[in-house]
């Protein structure tokens, strides 16, 4: 069989079988309620429905703080309430681009080494990581970040390889989705403009001098890739006059974690520790050693090329997101250190070098067929003993899914919250957004929040103004914890024209007298 041929049957056999893996994974999730079960997975989801659903709606509502791409994507599902109220709105996407990662993983391995069978092995070490196949359920926005870095890898590698201008275009427009989705972007488009440059270098492009051929290349693929960049900023200021809003405004991460105690800030042994754990809770020990070998073989080998530098690029965020948490500009909690979860879903980013290594490494095993088949099966078969654990009672393995079900159960008062609007009132609702998420979710479309533009304002003023015409106002009443309705409302004489009708810890809910439809 001619290789061409080989190869699309390959990436036939890789979407087929990892499309299966992808909807089993799905419904395994949602059988348990796990796939919305990050607070962060309602933003995104209710971003994406406020473009065209809601009280105030428009390209106004993709704020300035998540990035847009994402949210921009679910357009043309998140309108429909049942693809909005299961998360499938985000979901699918994440599903589609898992399936892309795992062809890309293989694609990679082959055009680097030259090895089915090594390509085979990366894709299974990606495809069947448990945690990765937690992210694909969900509507987080890892799973596109993970496709376009792999797309921009890919491309990169193969303009590399052939000189066609078509693969390096390609992946400028990838690293652009890329920056357009989170920012550990940011980091890895500015790294791949140095690989980039250090192709030129070593094909003997020239840069300063001759034709400029490599100077053009460079400018063309950097033009692209930070135009995400620049465009974030430039919207920031815009809508918010402050180019670094998404750093330094409210609802920022600086902004949350600067009233969080996190024990590895200004730390950077805490700090690294920090991520290891995380790390090995989502890739065993035995894989990131593997990995490392992988790695040396590669450098040896490849003796820093250009191709192997692409490669070798991806470890840049894990450099990030350590710096991230010594600066204190992300937080994460591991139970060895801080005694719970949270954000341990940083740690999955580790699947994609660490596959690509060990692949590469199945690969340069010695070239006779058993040897080589052997090896990848063994590889193969380690990561589905692997899934099968974490998978067993229910998923408690999964460590991104355990942090999911102690998530939920923290949001549990907001989701009763959220029923008692859902059912038992009408009309339009008076909340804010931020740390309510859950109680707003269900009832989204009705609700004005702190993005209604000057709905917002005017209504925390008078909520019974002929403009504003408020129905329901939700109150989060915790200790120390307040949300701005209670602070604006909680005395204010406007309030005796309405009537409380729920109350619990941490919530109270007031309906309009003589428009009570609560029973």
């Amino acid at each position: 069989m001619a290789l061409p041929n080989m190869l699309k049957r390959d990436e036939t056999i890789l979407v087929l079988v990892s499309l299966v893996i992808s909807v089993a994974s799905f419904l395994f999730f949602y059988a348990q309620g796990t796939t919305l079960g990050y607070k962060d997975m309602y933003s995104h989801l209710e971003i994406g429905r406020r473009l065209i659903v809601g009280q105030s709606t428009g390209f106004g509502q993709l704020g300035g703080i998540w990035l847009p791409l994402q949210h921009i994507l679910m357009i043309p599902l998140v309108w429909n309430d049942f693809l909005y109220t299961t998360g499938l709105a985000g979901s699918l996407l994440s599903m589609a681009s898992f399936v892309a990662s795992v062809v890309l993983v293989f694609k990679i391995i082959h055009d680097l080494s030259g090895s089915r069978i090594g390509g085979y092995a990366a894709a299974a070490l990606f495809g069947l990581n448990p945690n990765m196949l937690y992210l694909q359920s969900t509507p987080m926005t890892e799973p596109l970040m993970y496709v376009s870095a792999l797309l921009s890898v890919w491309g990169i590698l193969r303009w590399l390889q052939t000189d066609r201008y078509s693969y390096l275009l390609m992946a400028s427009f990838a690293t652009f989705s890329l920056t357009l989705t989170r920012y550990e972007g940011w980091i890895l488009a500015v790294v791949f403009i140095v690989v980039v440059v250090y192709g030129c270098i070593r094909k003997r492009y020239p840069l300063f001098t001759g034709n400029q051929k490599g100077q053009g290349l460079v400018l063309a693929f950097t033009f692209f890739a930070m135009l995400g960049v620049v465009g974030w900023n430039l919207w920031n200021q815009l809508i918010f006059n402050n180019w670094l809003n998404w750093m330094q405004g409210e609802y920022s991460s600086s902004d949350q974690v600067s009233t969080q105690v996190l024990s590895q800030v200004n730390d950077l042994s805490a700090s690294v520790m920090t991520y290891w754990y995380a790390v090995i809770e989502n890739v065993p020990v035995v894989f990131l050693a593997i990995g490392a070998v992988g790695l040396l073989v590669l450098v040896v080998r490849e003796k820093l090329s250009p191709e192997s530098v692409t490669i070798i690029s991806l470890l840049s965020v894990m450099a990030f997101l350590v710096y991230g948490l010594y600066k204190g500009q992300q937080p994460m909690h591991v139970e060895q250190i801080d005694g719970d979860l949270y954000n341990l879903r940083f740690g999955t980013y580790a699947v994609l070098p660490v596959s690509l290594l060990i692949g590469y490494l199945v690969a340069m095993t010695p070239r006779r067929w058993a040897i080589r088949s052997a090896t990848s099966s063994i590889v193969g078969a380690s990561a589905t003993v692997f899934l099968v654990l974490a998978f067993a009672n229910n998923g408690a393995g999964v460590i991104t899914n355990r942090e999911a079900w102690s998530a939920m159960a923290g949001m549990a008062e907001q989701k009763e919250v959220a029923q008692f609007l859902k059912d038992d009132t009408r009309g339009r609702i008076l909340m804010e957004s931020f740390n309510n998420e859950r109680a707003l979710f269900d009832v989204q479309s009705r609700v004005i929040y702190e993005g209604a533009e000057f709905l917002w304002d005017s209504s925390l003023i008078d909520p019974t103004g002929e403009r504003n015409k408020i129905d329901v106002i939700v109150m989060r009443t915790m200790p120390g914890n307040t949300d701005k309705v209670y602070d604006s409302m909680h005395d204010a004489p406007v309030l005796y024209e309405y009537q409380q009708v729920f109350a619990s810890d941490n919530y109270l809910v007031y309906e309009k007298k003589g428009e009570l439809f609560s029973e």
